[in-house]
């Protein structure tokens, strides 16, 4: 219907003599939009307006009343219209529906046989991008006069649903009365909306709103209904009083607001060189809570059944009173806010290839961050000027919300609960990086000896103990060193000596993955200036991770009185791998190839959780009384007051919580590489045959990390706390103190302590962490940077870096008088008086990255050190055995003992003998030499209760850098280069170059050093095989360093 028409329709009259005829009459026909909200529509008015028909009413225009606007019938439907007088009454046989506006100056009465309905109405607009859903027109109710008065009633539900229902006048009340339930409601709003730029690049944003009714008057507001009433997200307001009472059960629930966002794009660049794809994902879901808010002069909440509230709060500013026949529970409601980042690049084409060179092939990395959090929303009950109340037949539950008063807070209940709520942080990381192609650099002397400076000075800026940044300064300057006689010689043959083209195809993969989740305690808290008076009638009280504050205090317990802290926790599982291989060949400019292969794999996995406590603290200005039928169990808590007045009935249990941090870490790493060398050899004469050399090298490791850490410790010390009135505590059964206190600051005659037995002790705070690892190494022939005691299979075990400590958390009772019933002769001698000094809090001692640069440390500092001792003792002449090297060795081992955390001793006997012993291991091999100090070292170490593991270790360092290069140092005259000097102290290589024995430079120094070696050095055919081939025609390395 476009128009408003009249309409002559047969209808039920009723007559004066009451009388039922049916005959036409004109019927009003307003029109109204799609949304039924009146456009334009027609208007009724009178001095009076009165409609009785036994059909329905349905207004879509105005009417309006001078004075009286009365209407009545079947259903009355005011869909978008408006109702005006001085007095408006519209009563439904079935149904009133309002989504228009009802007003009156002095009375509404709304009263419906079945339901009434005050609704809004929403209307929602679409385009290409989505849609808006908002509110039109809002279904309200308004009265404006001075003594105002609305009233809905209905004898089933009433139902508010984004409706506004004021009365403005400065006595004006509000009843809503409800035969079943009262239901005052929410609509939601938001949109939704989809922008998109292609196909793989756009946004989508989608966002609800619940919108509440409100509920506002000057004067009284009374809602009550037979059956429930239900609040979300409304507000319920006046200056005077709120009167709310159900049947069964009161909901005052918040409402929530939700933002969702995702957002993708796509991006590829490209070039001649290759091309780079990059995709993102970010994502947003949000939920915030919007609380339910009811605010008045006197409060009065009353239910058959159960009243619940969550997330929403109640403040009056007279008595507020909570009473329910079950159960009355005030607590949080959960917020979340979860995220989701991912970032995936893929490049192909020429790739930096790190160093020098570069990397035809693909890349590509991935990057996923997820964030799950909630956390919580607490109710607040308070009165500014008075008094808070609770009454229940069964329980009173306060879980993560306040009570806040300035006279008293009263709880009574079977059994009353004041916990804590939850928030939850999880976090996931994963990470992935993959990479293969065809690479090629430049290798060779020169690019060696630049990573062999660079890397020592770019780890002694990472590092952060001082001493290990000076020995990484020394290993740098030693490498530089090196440079000048690579200098000379690169001076003397060419560049081409020292540079190779490397070129390899191979692939290598990154991943990584972290998982976090953090709970933290949100307690509940009781605050006043007043009383907190707190009753559990048939079971217990408990009180977890809460606070109680007010001048005088009163928990009485039919059973238990449980005060016990909350737990907060952190746990975190993250791993790792890596794995590599490639196949390759160098080709030396100076002639020569070497075919390689290569592969290694990484893996590593971390564990930690820790666990730390929210304490209870009940705490009273001026006195504290606890009366229990049982137990009273103070866990991890603090009760306290001026004075103390405690009766137990059976047994009274004290006991400080410890915090906790536990840390594993293990790591596994294994890997191999494969090369064979071929280099062509002229002919002495034109007549033979070009020779072909071929030398092949196999290198291998493995290795196994560990790192343990453990702590427990208190930082808060649970007990009684008395002020200068001292305590009186009645048990009637033991009383138990495990590190807690029952302390006073009033003079010893006012403490006073009475109990069948007493039993005590003390809490151990400890901590201790061990940081180990044991590989082994192999090598068939020496390579550039590498000493002489690497080749064979050779042990890489460092020291075990532990460390540990302790304290105690004493039980104590201040002086006064206790009185053990079942012994009065008890000794209490023991028992520790003091409560001063009864804490003793352990600090943490483990840090990952300090643990780490220790172990870096011990190694490096035995390295060098032992390769000192091996310089000073070739220039004093002294040989394996020497007193004087015996006593440096000793000292070494029993120096790296003490870094690690170990005895000295068992270090320094350990090296010492090993010392001793190298006269009787001379004829080893250099790697089953190492073993042997191994051996020694470990069972040395377990003698003196050391750690055979760190024993062994320092007794293989000092063979591996010392005793394997006893009077191999020498000078020789070499035709054509003057005096040169031969030192083979560790390096095997400092110029870079390998010599072989059919040059006639290569031959002398391969006869000259393999004579020597086996006729001067004490290791003999040991060593000499080793570092030299027995066929001329094999590779020769040697270390040179020319004079001067």
């Amino acid at each position: 219907m476009k128009t408003d028409i009249v309409w002559m329709v047969e209808t039920s009259v009723i007559l004066p003599d009451g009388s039922v005829v049916k005959a036409l009459v004109p019927q009003v026909y307003l029109a109204a939009d799609a949304d039924n909200t009146a456009n334009g529509a027609a208007v009724i008015s009178g001095e009076n307006v009165n409609f009785k028909v036994t059909n329905d009413i349905l207004n879509t225009g105005t009417i309006i009343a001078g004075d009286t606007a009365k209407l009545s019938a079947t259903d009355i439907n005011n869909f978008g219209g408006t109702i005006k007088g001085s007095n408006v009454a519209l009563a439904a046989e079935k149904d009133l529906n309002n989504t228009g506006t009802l007003t009156a100056g002095t009375s509404m009465d709304l009263t419906a046989g079945r339901d009434l309905n005050v609704n809004s109405v929403i209307t929602t607009q679409t385009n290409k991008h989505g849609y808006t859903t908002n509110i039109k027109q809002a279904g309200s109710v308004n009265v404006t006069g001075d003594d105002g008065k609305i009233s809905l009633a209905a004898k089933r539900d009433i139902n508010l649903t984004a409706a506004i229902v004021t009365s403005t006048g400065k006595n004006g009340s509000i009843t809503v009365t409800a035969g079943q339930n009262a239901n005052i409601n929410t609509v939601k709003t938001g949109s939704d909306n989809t922008t998109t730029w292609d196909s793989e690049n756009k946004r989508h944003d989608n966002s609800s709103t619940d919108v509440g009714s409100s509920l506002t008057a000057k004067g009284n507001i009374a809602i009550t209904a037979g059956q429930d009433i239900t609040a979300k997200a409304a507000a319920i307001q006046t200056d005077k009083d709120i009167s709310i009472a159900a049947g069964k059960n009161i909901n005052i629930t918040a409402g929530q607001q939700n933002n969702d966002i995702i957002e993708n794009h796509k991006r590829t660049d490209s070039d001649i060189l290759g091309s780079r794809t990059e995709t993102t994902i970010d994502g947003l879901h949000m939920v915030q809570a919007k609380s339910t808010s009811i605010e008045g002069n006197t409060v009065s909440l009353s239910s058959g059944k159960d009243t619940n509230i969550t997330g929403s709060n109640i403040a009056g500013t007279g008595d507020v009173n909570i009473t329910a026949q079950g159960s009355i529970s005030i607590q949080s409601t959960k917020e979340t806010n979860n995220e989701l980042h991912y970032d995936k690049v893929q490049k192909s084409g020429f790739l930096s290839g790190g160093g020098i060179g570069f990397t035809i092939g693909k890349e590509s990395s991935k990057e996923l961050l997820q964030t799950a959090n909630n956390e919580q929303l607490g109710s607040t009950v308070g009165s500014i000027d008075s008094s808070v109340n609770l009454k229940a037949g069964d329980k009173a539950a306060i879980k993560g919300s306040d009570i806040i008063t300035d006279k008293d807070i009263n709880i009574q209940a079977g059994q009353v609960d004041i916990k804590n709520a939850e928030n939850i942080y999880n976090t996931k990381e994963d990470y992935e990086y993959k990479k293969s192609g065809l690479s090629v650099s430049l290798g060779g002397m020169a690019a060696q000896n630049i990573a062999n400076i660079t890397a020592p000075i770019k780890r002694a800026g990472q590092v952060k103990d001082n001493r290990l940044k000076a020995l990484y300064a020394k290993k740098a300057i030693d490498e530089a060193n090196s440079i000048k006689s690579t200098a000379n010689k690169i001076k003397k043959d060419g560049i081409k000596s020292a540079v190779s083209i490397e070129v390899s195809i191979g692939s290598s993969k990154t991943e990584s993955h972290t998982n976090s989740t953090t709970t933290q305690a949100v307690g509940s808290s009781l605050t006043t200036n007043g009383n907190v008076n707190i009753k559990a009638d048939k079971t217990d009280i408990n009180i977890v991770g809460s606070s109680v504050n007010a001048d005088n205090i009163t928990l009485k317990a039919k059973k238990d009185i449980n005060l016990v802290a909350a737990d907060n926790s952190n746990k975190t599982d993250s791993s790792s791998k890596s794995s590599s291989s490639s196949i390759g060949a160098s080709f030396g400019l100076a002639g020569g190839i070497t075919y390689t292969a290569s592969a290694s794999k990484n893996s590593e996995k971390i564990k930690e959780n820790g666990t730390t406590h929210t304490q209870t603290t009940i705490t009273a200005k001026d006195t504290l009384k606890t009366q229990s039928g049982e137990d009273t169990n103070i866990i991890g808590a603090k009760a306290s007051g001026n004075k103390v007045d405690m009766n137990v009935g059976r047994n009274l249990n004290i006991k400080t919580l410890q915090d906790t941090d536990n840390y594993d870490e293990q790591s596994h790493s294994a890997g191999i590489d494969l090369s064979i060398e071929t280099k062509k050899i002229a002919p002495d004469d034109k007549s033979s045959k070009t020779i072909t050399e071929k030398d092949s090298g196999q290198h291998g490791s493995i290795s196994k990390g560990s790192i343990d850490s453990n702590y427990q410790s208190s930082t808060e010390q649970a007990g009684i706390y008395a002020g200068k009135d001292g305590f009186n505590i009645n048990v009637g059964k033991n009383t138990d103190l495990k590190g807690a206190v029952i302390a006073s600051n009033a003079t010893p005659e006012k403490n006073k302590l009475s109990t069948d037995t007493l039993t005590y002790s003390d809490v151990e705070n400890t901590a201790d962490y061990s940081a180990s690892s044991i590989g082994a190494n192999y090598n068939n022939k020496p390579t550039i940077g590498m000493k002489l005691g690497d080749l064979g299979i050779t042990p890489d075990i460092g020291t075990v870096i532990s460390g540990e400590a302790n304290t105690a958390n004493r039980s104590a009772i201040s002086n006064g008088k206790i009185e053990v019933r079942s012994n009065p002769t008890t000794d209490l001698t023991k028992l520790n008086r003091d409560t001063t000094n009864s804490l003793n809090t352990l600090g943490k001692i483990f840090n990952k990255k300090t643990v780490k640069e220790k172990q870096e440390l011990v190694g490096l500092f035995g390295e060098v050190a032992a390769e000192e001792i091996h310089k000073l003792s070739d220039s004093k002449g002294w040989k394996e055995g020497d007193p004087n090297k015996v006593a440096l060795h000793t000292v070494l081992g029993a120096l790296m003992a003490k870094m690690s955390g170990e005895n000295p001793l068992s270090g320094g006997f350990g090296e010492g003998l090993n010392e001793v012993l190298q006269k009787e291991l001379k004829n080893l091999p250099s790697d089953v030499r190492q073993w042997a100090s191994y051996v020694i070292g470990s069972a040395t170490a377990k003698l003196t209760n050391g750690s055979p593991q760190t024993g062994g270790s320092i007794a293989a360092n000092g063979t591996k850098n010392n005793s394997l290069f006893e009077g191999i140092a020498g000078t020789y005259d070499i035709p054509g280069l003057g005096a040169v000097e031969v030192l083979v102290n560790g390096t095997v290589v400092v110029w870079g170059v390998i010599y072989t024995a059919e040059s006639a430079f290569g031959e002398w120094i391969y006869n000259k050093a393999y004579d020597w070696l086996i006729l001067n050095t004490s290791m003999g055919d040991s060593i000499a095989q080793d570092v030299i081939a027995k066929e001329k025609k094999e590779v020769l390395t040697v270390n040179f360093q020319q004079s001067g």
